[in-house]
C-alpha cells in the first residue's frame, strides 16, 4: 500500500493510480474514489466542488488548476499539465493531505468528559450519531438562562436554545491542534439567517486556536421558525468542521413591576386593581410582542371569619399577551367578597407569573422576578372595623396543578397598599 494519508489510503482505485500509468483516473470516472479526490481538492485547493463522486467538467477543471499551480507535468511526454489524476498527481495529493493539520473543532461547552478523536478526524457538534463510537458529545451552542447572563449560561430544563436581541453571549470553540504558525484558519459564521429565522452575528469571524467568540442577537425569530440559526466553523472557509445546535433570537420577560391602579370598594367586594408591566431581557419591552403570560395564585392562610372560605389554587387568567391591546392595561384584580366587620384576620395568597414564547417555543417558564405576597387584612381602628390589601415582592414557589413540577421565582417589584375600607 503506497498511499499514507487517512483520506486516500486503502482505496483500491487510488492505490492503483498511485503506482500504475494504466490505472489513471480520468474524466468520466464515477465512484467513491472520485469523491475522495474531490474532497482533497476542496481541502487543499479550496475547489468549489460537490463531493458527488462524478468526474465531470468541474472536477476536471479543478484537477487541472491543482496541477498547474504545482507544476505537475510528466516531462517525458508532456509540456503542460492535464486534467488526469495519475501517479504524480496522486503522490502530490497524498503528501499534502498527510502533512496537513486537520483540527478537531467543537463548538460549545463539553458537559461531561469525553475522549477526543484523533486530530485528523472530523467531528461536528450535534452530528455525532455513530452508535459504535466510544464517546459522544453533549454540548449546547447558545444557551440562556432567565434572567439574562452573559456567558456560560445553563438553560433551565427544556428551555430552547436562544438569546435576546441586542445582547451578547460568549461561546467556547475548541480547535485541536491549534493552527497557529500555519497558513490555515477557521472561519466562524452564523448560518441560516433570514427574515423568518432571525439574525445574529459572531466575533471574531476567524480564529486559529481554541478561544471564545461572542454571539450577538439581531432580528428576532418569527413564530414557527425556531432553532434554525447555527454557528458554523469551516477550515479555511471551505471544509465544514463543526456546526452548533440550532438557536433562536427572542426576548423573554425577566421582571414584573406592579403599581396601584384603582381601588375596589363596593357592596360586593373590596380590594384593588394593580397595573403590571414587564421588563425584557433585551432591555426593550416592545420585544415581548410575541410573549404571553399567566398568573398562578395559591391561597395558604385564610381566617374564617371574617373572610369566607374560597378556592385554593387558582390559575386566574390563562395565557394573555404581555403587550395588551390599545386602550387596555395588563393588570391584576386583588379583591375579596366583603368580609364581616370582625374579628381580626387575614386572607393571604402568593402569586407568580409564567410565560410562553411564541418565537422559540418555551412554555410554562417562570418569569424570574415575579413572586408576590398578597395579604388582605381585617383590623380595628378604635371602634371601626376596616379592610386593606397589600402586595409585596417575595421569593416564592408554587407547584403546577396536577403535576409535580415546582415553579420558583424571586421577588417581583411591588410594595403597594390599598386605601382602607370601612366595614359597617
Amino acid at each position: 500500500m503506497s498511499l499514507k494519508s487517512q483520506l486516500l489510503r486503502g482505496d483500491p482505485n487510488l492505490e492503483a493510480a498511485a503506482v500504475s500509468n494504466s490505472a489513471h483516473i480520468v474524466p468520466g470516472a464515477v465512484g467513491a474514489h472520485v469523491a475522495k479526490i474531490q474532497r482533497a481538492l476542496i481541502v487543499l485547493d479550496g475547489a468549489a466542488l460537490s463531493e458527488d463522486g462524478s468526474y465531470g467538467p468541474a472536477t476536471a477543471a479543478a484537477v487541472l488548476h491543482y496541477k498547474q499551480k504545482r507544476n505537475i507535468i510528466n516531462r517525458s511526454y508532456q509540456t503542460q499539465a492535464d486534467n488526469i489524476v495519475g501517479v504524480m498527481t496522486m503522490a502530490a495529493l497524498d503528501n499534502e493531505m498527510l502533512s496537513r493539520i486537520d483540527p478537531t473543532v467543537i463548538i460549545g461547552r463539553i458537559m461531561f468528559s469525553i475522549s477526543l478523536p484523533a486530530p485528523n478526524t472530523i467531528r461536528a457538534l450535534a452530528q455525532v450519531r455513530d452508535t459504535n463510537a466510544a464517546s459522544s458529545l453533549a454540548v449546547r451552542s447558545v444557551v440562556r438562562n432567565n434572567p439574562y447572563v452573559a456567558s456560560r449560561a445553563v438553560p433551565p430544563v427544556d428551555m430552547p436554545a436562544s438569546l435576546p436581541p441586542t445582547k451578547t453571549y460568549s461561546v467556547e470553540i475548541s480547535v485541536e491542534p491549534a493552527l497557529t504558525g500555519t497558513d490555515d484558519f477557521i472561519d466562524v459564521s452564523i448560518v441560516n439567517s433570514g427574515p423568518l429565522t432571525g439574525t445574529a452575528t459572531v466575533s471574531p469571524t476567524r480564529i486559529t486556536r481554541s478561544t471564545t467568540v461572542v454571539v450577538t442577537g439581531g432580528t428576532q425569530t418569527e413564530p414557527q421558525h425556531a432553532g434554525q440559526l447555527q454557528i458554523q466553523a469551516k477550515l479555511n472557509g471551505k471544509d465544514i468542521k463543526a456546526t452548533s445546535e440550532g438557536f433562536s433570537v427572542c426576548a423573554h420577560p425577566i421582571n414584573v413591576k406592579g403599581r396601584f391602579f384603582r381601588d375596589i370598594n363596593d357592596s360586593t367586594a373590596v380590594g384593588m386593581i394593580v397595573s403590571d408591566t414587564l421588563d425584557s431581557d433585551s432591555g426593550n419591552p416592545a420585544h415581548l410582542d410575541k410573549v404571553e403570560w399567566s398568573e398562578l395564585v395559591e391561597a395558604f392562610a385564610r381566617s374564617d371569619p371574617p373572610f369566607h372560605q374560597g378556592s385554593g389554587f387558582v390559575n386566574n387568567s390563562g395565557y394573555l399577551p404581555v403587550i395588551p391591546p390599545p386602550g387596555k392595561i395588563a393588570g391584576d384584580s386583588h379583591a375579596e367578597p366583603r368580609p364581616s366587620a370582625g374579628p381580626a384576620g387575614v386572607a393571604d395568597k402568593i402569586q407568580l407569573h409564567i410565560f410562553k414564547c411564541l418565537r422559540c417555543g418555551a412554555i410554562d417558564k417562570s418569569v424570574p422576578n415575579s413572586g408576590f405576597d398578597i395579604k388582605h387584612e381585617v383590623f380595628q381602628v378604635g371602634k371601626q372595623w376596616k379592610h386593606r390589601v397589600t402586595k409585596k415582592g417575595e421569593e416564592i414557589g408554587i407547584t403546577l396543578p396536577g403535576t409535580k413540577t415546582s415553579i420558583k421565582t424571586k421577588a417581583g417589584s411591588a410594595n403597594i397598599r390599598s386605601p382602607e375600607h370601612d366595614l359597617p
